[in-house]
């Protein structure tokens, strides 16, 4: 069902619900089992046994237990034949064996066991949804294709849903589409070929609400999410060899090869000094002595000494807050030569941040007085302080690091806010590119004209479009925006209006239309998603390894690199 291409009502009636009482208990148990629960199952856990078998499969492995069963059976050959025996040779070969294969098995399990708490840990949030006609508190794994779930800022999404009312509501998706900008959503019909990242009467697992709220109704879980798509797609097991195993197989091969073509030659060449006069007794002894080449040609050490250096980088690693599931994975990125890294919250912050306000020319600073009115007013966001001084956003990103850009220029938009009365707001829409405030300040008298103040803010191209000035200023306006624009940093303009007549509900959205070709031009601000300080560094020191073919800084720094 392409629920984002019907009427919300069709959806509700196909998946027989009321929007009011949500779903009964009988219908929850009857979804749950149609159309699954709402997990995202990983790959299937390895039985202790299982793990054993992979890894005396591997190559290095094979040859140590063909040695130890060589030197086995030439001890006992020698014990019966009452010759000198070294069963302490086969002792150390089987102790190698046992050392590498213990060493892995902990190492990996460790690392097992922390993605199972991390996974625990995504697992144990609370949702809102109505059951039986009330709101109920439950664990996401609850939710079921059918449910009514109510969402509002600061929730995380736990399913995909088509939205049946929404109030002034912008999500972050950039978890799903790795786009930083906020999404405003609506319950209006979408086209049948609408992709993805253009729905938007659809709210997706993994996103979360910066702003309103809404009620939905679940159409998606678990797996059958967009979410869970991906993740289930990134979950496919490949029995790919990393470039260690490889290398070691190839040894492997190559050792095998060796031993058997010089114990092979020496068993021959001691066949002919015998000249004819072969007996049992001589042809064992012979044979038992070009055996023996085949296992003195075994480095029993190797092994070893390999899984202690990969236990050492996983540790090295753990100190850095880096998991790694195989070990052979930590030779695996000392092959990489291209880096492919997500933007938004890796290599950025993933935080908004004001970068520069420009004023208008010729009255900077009435126009600063307007521009930082119309950030403090003209916005429904907040910010948070706590005692480390750490700024937390609650809201809408870009409106957040405007008034975080306020604080940090001693200007605080709770001050501002509490000598002006909203009177209207109209919402930010991605039809009409722009945000408008009208206000009035509190304890202004009643007898004179009345002073209300038109507050816009949003595209420059819309709000250069509807202010009083030349055209070669708009030019020269664009112009600096074009600077900043090439530098991918995001621009917001603002404009406002004073005016003295009387205002009347009714007449609020008539007062808007009749001055948007005189608003007066405040500014711009810059806003972008900073680079993280530890960017510049990781990415200069990864080329210097790579370029010196220091291999070992390099695994170290990519790792570091991806943690970020």
């Amino acid at each position: 069902m392409k629920a984002y291409a019907l009427e919300h009502q069709e959806v509700l009636k196909a998946l027989e619900v009321d929007p009011e009482k949500g779903l009964s208990d009988e219908q929850v148990t009857l979804s749950r089992q149609n159309q699954g629960s709402n997990q995202i199952g990983g790959l299937k856990k390895k039985g202790l046994m299982r793990k054993l078998i992979e890894n005396i499969k591997e190559p290095m492995i094979g040859i140590l237990l063909l040695a130890a069963g060589l030197t086995m059976a030439i001890n006992i050959i020698k014990y019966i034949r009452g010759d000198e025996t070294e069963f302490i040779e086969c002792i150390g070969i089987i102790g190698a064996i046992v050392l590498t294969v213990m060493i892995t098995l902990i190492m990996e399990g460790k690392s097992e066991k922390a993605f199972e708490m991390i996974n625990q840990m995504k697992e144990s949030t609370s949702v809102r949804l109505i059951r039986n006609g009330a709101v109920h508190l439950v664990n996401q794994s609850e939710v079921v294709v059918g449910d009514i779930y109510l969402v509002a800022a600061g929730d995380k999404l736990v399913a995909d849903g088509r939205i049946i009312e929404a109030n002034d509501l912008q999500v972050d998706e950039s978890l799903l589409t790795g786009e930083s900008e906020i999404v405003n959503k609506n319950a209006l019909k979408c086209a049948k070929d609408t992709a993805v990242a253009e729905r938007k009467n659809m709210l997706y697992s993994g996103s979360f609400v910066v702003a309103g709220n809404a009620k939905i109704v679940v159409t998606k879980v678990g797996e059958q999410t967009e979410f869970g798509r991906i993740a289930k797609a990134l979950q496919i097991s490949t029995e790919m060899k990393t470039p260690l195993q490889e290398k070691l197989a190839n040894l492997s091969g190559k050792i095998a090869l060796l031993g058997i073509l010089i114990a092979g030659i020496t068993f021959m060449l001691q066949l002919l000094q015998m000249h004819g006069k072969y007996t049992f007794e001589g042809v064992l002894s012979v044979f038992l002595t070009s055996v023996v080449l085949i296992v003195a040609a075994v480095p029993e050490g190797l092994s070893t000494i390999v899984t202690a250096a990969l236990a050492m980088n996983v540790m090295k690693l753990a100190k850095e807050k880096t998991l790694v599931k195989k070990m052979v994975a930590c030779d695996t990125i000392g092959s990489v030569n291209i880096i492919c890294s997500d933007k938004t919250g890796t290599l950025t912050e993933n935080k908004m941040k004001l970068v520069k306000l420009e004023p208008r020319e010729g009255e900077e600073k009435q126009g600063e007085i307007y521009l930082w009115k119309n950030i403090c007013l003209n916005s429904t966001a907040d910010i948070e302080v706590n005692q480390l001084g750490e700024i937390h956003f609650i809201g809408n990103p870009t409106e957040c690091a405007l008034l975080e850009g306020g604080y940090e220029r001693n200007i605080h938009y709770k001050v501002e806010r509490g000598k002006y009365k909203k009177l209207y707001t109209r919402p930010f829409s991605s039809e009409q590119k722009k945000m408008t405030t009208i206000v009035q300040k509190i304890g202004e008298s009643n007898h004179g004209p009345e002073e209300y103040i038109i507050l816009t803010k949003g595209s420059p191209e819309i709000i250069l479009s509807q202010c009083n000035m030349e055209e070669q200023t708009k030019c020269a306006i664009y112009k600096a925006m074009a600077s900043y624009q090439e530098k991918a940093c995001r621009i917001i303009a603002f404009c406002h209006y004073v005016s003295h007549e009387v205002l009347d509900d009714k007449e609020v959205e008539q007062l808007i239309e009749a001055y948007q070709a005189q608003m007066v031009y405040d500014g711009f601000a810059v806003i972008a998603d900073p680079l993280r300080k530890e960017v510049f560094e990781a990415i200069r020191k990864c080329k210097e390894a790579r370029r010196t073919g220091k291999d070992d800084d390099f695994i170290y720094l990519i790792y570091n690199l991806s943690s970020l």
